[in-house]
């Protein structure tokens, strides 16, 4: 509630962000990476709209007598001595221009802290406790001192923890980023930014400016009408986009998830549990062996157990063989670890599933405050999962146990996830920083650790989350070799999306030697080739690489076609315009597309066809993307002069298909589209969706 709620905005002084103060010389760099300034007058702003007050924790002003006799002198409090800085009655101590205090909007300024904390000599608690605050915002400078000290502190006194971190700054932009990403969450209930994230669109990249994507369909298909080369391109990415953020607006009734009775019986048992039970009694200081906790995690953890015709995921309401899979893999992870839960002996792993199925819960049932009570579980299990594997890990590494790198890789497969399923599949920041710790756990374990069908299943999902991430990084990736490959899987044979993966990874690799070849291959005004010999090498070289492209495309054909042959006469999926007879398609009574707009929308026989197809047609057309930009730069050095015999036959050999090439990748793009409104009818559909998205996204604005 906002009568509960402050914001905190610490130090926000001239001599910080002002470009003329005495310490944003050292802020700078962080300053403009993270846009500061503008997200904390949207801090203030956003207070402002919900009147909710802020409190000003501004740090001693000094002038020549300041610290005088003392003794016990830190370097921040010497370096405000000895320049002065927040100088009484100087204007590098005023507030920033913009972001000032409104009595009347209820703001407060509390006492001057002396060091890093606004709470240790101050009345900042009992100003707030006058007031019943108990939910904090905290906005300001500088990262990893007064923000960080000022959390912690309100973290012991019980205070719940939301921050913003694009709303702040540090001494550089990795100290920020190792506070925000690594610190932070040790504490912090929520971490939150002001809403602009990584530019997406070729506008602000090309202009160096963040921005919060193409979230408005409209705009979007305006600026990259010229690049979608068919009206149908256009109507398909305008209904993409709109399914894709609907899923956030927060008046949609959960209840309409379900379409029968017997399916909405679960959701509806869970929520009534949600509301019944004391938030307090689920604190992430609660023990998970106490009744109503235990309780509660116990009839969680039986919802997401398999049942017929009324689980969880998709998987459990329509027919499928073994062969399938689950419809995502966030959906084969969440069902790895179940066996592994209610084992005495390790609570962080029951701490770790517990957040992520809350978690999951949350988001199915849209419940914000079972969101709260995930994610200080979560902060919870991250802080004993580094405990546990500071102390255990590295004795380990010399003579590794299997059964604890199980354990490792059980953890931190649930903490990944969890990570995933908050960030709605996008692999922001947070999930990117923690993914390459668990590749090195994955690493340093070995190949040869997935006797349990629950780790290998595991093991899969959370592959299939790192296939993506890999081509978004666009560099090659350890479970690309074969032993990585073959020797997990060597008990039981693998599903259809298993071998899809297994010819995806090898991608990314491609995507890096494009990345290397293409700028060899451009001619500057000079000419950036020395000579005919070196221009020969290098076509021979992007021969070499067209032709390593065209190996892996004709090995996703197979696999697709294979696929279409299982199911041959039936088909996997088809156009609505087309008639079908309704036996090719199951449904699913939670998840049902809705067919409004049917020009530009597939059907499918299931979900879990659905999630495999759109994988590969978003693998096809990565892989076309950086195949066209070898063949568009080779075709560019052969137009720049005449070319010789042997040059021309190199260019013909490497370009011949370039045209085809181009009509895949936008047919590609255009079924990656078609799909989306089948898939985000439901919350899995969802997740599988968000990578294949933004992919297309970035084809078009090319």
């Amino acid at each position: 509630m906002t009568n509960q709620t402050a914001v905190i905005l610490i130090d926000p002084y001239n001599d910080f962000l002002h470009p003329k103060g005495k310490l944003n010389p050292r802020l700078a760099e962080s300053i403009a990476a993270t846009g500061t300034i503008e997200h904390l007058k949207e801090v203030v702003a956003t207070a402002r709209k919900n009147k909710i007050p802020i409190y000003y924790c501004l740090h001693c002003q000094t002038d020549k007598y300041s610290f005088q006799g003392w003794q016990m002198m830190n370097w921040s409090l010497t370096g405000l001595k000895e320049n002065l800085v927040f100088e009484k009655g100087s204007w590098g101590a005023e507030i920033y221009e913009g972001l000032e205090p409104n009595p009347d909007n209820g703001d407060v300024v509390v006492s001057q802290h002396l060091n890093s904390s606004s709470f240790q000599n101050t009345d900042l608690d009992y100003q707030l406790r006058q007031r019943g605050i108990r939910n904090l915002v905290l906005a300001g400078l500088v990262t990893n001192t007064c923000i960080e000290a000022t959390a912690r502190y309100g973290y012991e006194l019980g205070y719940n923890l939301t921050m913003i971190s694009d709303g702040t700054a540090g001494f550089s932009t990795e100290q920020k980023d190792a506070a925000t990403n690594l610190i932070w969450p040790l504490f912090a209930n929520r971490i939150l930014t002001c809403g602009l994230e990584e530019p997406e669109c070729h506008r602000c990249v090309s202009r160096g400016i963040k921005c919060s994507g193409p979230n408005n369909d409209r705009i979007y298909v305006h600026r990259n009408a010229e690049n979608m080369r068919t009206q149908s391109h256009r109507g398909a990415l305008r209904v993409a986009m709109q399914r894709r953020t609907a899923h956030y607006e927060p008046s949609l009734d959960p209840e309409t998830q379900a379409r029968t009775a017997a399916a909405s019986t679960t959701l509806e048992a869970l929520q009534r549990l949600v509301r019944s039970t004391q938030a307090s009694l689920l604190s992430a200081s609660a023990s998970l062996t106490a009744k109503p906790v235990e309780l509660f995690y116990s009839t969680v953890l039986d919802a997401f157990q398999p049942k017929h015709d009324t689980g969880v995921f998709s998987g459990d309401r329509v027919p499928s063989s073994a062969t399938e899979g689950d419809c995502s893999s966030v959906a084969v992870c969440i069902r790895s670890l179940l066996p592994l839960a209610q084992q005495s002996e390790r609570h962080i792993m029951d701490q770790s599933i517990f957040s992520l199925l809350t978690m999951y819960l949350s988001l199915l049932v849209k419940d914000p405050k079972l969101t709260e009570m995930a994610r200080a579980a979560y902060t919870s299990a991250v802080g004993e999962f580094r405990l546990f594997i500071g102390s255990r890990f590295p004795a380990e590494l010399a003579h590794p146990q299997t059964s604890y790198c199980q354990l490792f890789l059980a953890l931190s497969t649930a903490l990944q996830l969890f990570e995933y399923v908050n960030d709605m599949g996008e692999t922001r920041s947070g999930f990117l920083t923690h993914h390459e710790g668990m590749l090195k756990l994955l690493q340093i374990s070995g190949p040869g650790v997935y006797q349990s069908p629950y780790l290998l299943q595991s093991f899969s999902g959370i592959r299939g989350i790192t296939v993506f991430v890999a081509l978004q990084k666009r560099r090659p990736i350890f479970l690309s070799e074969p032993k990585w490959i073959y020797t997990p899987f060597l008990s039981r044979p693998k599903t259809r999306r298993e071998l899809l993966h297994d010819i995806a990874l090898g991608i990314p690799a491609l995507l890096r030697r494009t990345d290397d070849l293409v700028p060899s291959l451009a001619q500057g005004p000079q000419g950036d080739l020395t000579g005919p010999s070196d221009r020969v090498q290098r076509l021979r070289i992007a021969q070499q690489l067209v032709t390593d492209f065209a190996t892996v495309k004709s090995d996703l054909e197979a696999w697709f076609q294979n696929f279409k042959q299982s199911y041959a006469p039936a088909p996997i999926y088809w156009n609505t315009e087309t008639v079908m007879d309704s036996a090719h398609a199951y449904t699913d009574p939670v998840c049902v597309p809705d067919l409004e707009d049917p020009k530009y929308q597939l059907r499918f026989r299931d979900g879990q066809k659905a999630g495999v197809l759109i994988c590969y047609w978003s693998f096809l057309l990565e892989l076309l993307m950086s195949l066209i930009d070898v063949q568009t730069a080779v075709a560019s050095l052969a137009r720049s002069e005449q070319p010789a015999n042997e040059v021309e036959d190199l260019v013909e050999a490497v370009c011949g298909d370039l045209g085809a090439n181009r009509a895949a990748a936008d047919d590609s793009a255009f079924l990656i589209l078609q799909s989306t409104p089948y898939l985000t009818c439901c919350l899995e559909g969802i997740f599988v969706t968000q990578s294949p998205l933004s992919l297309v996204q970035r084809y078009f604005a090319r």
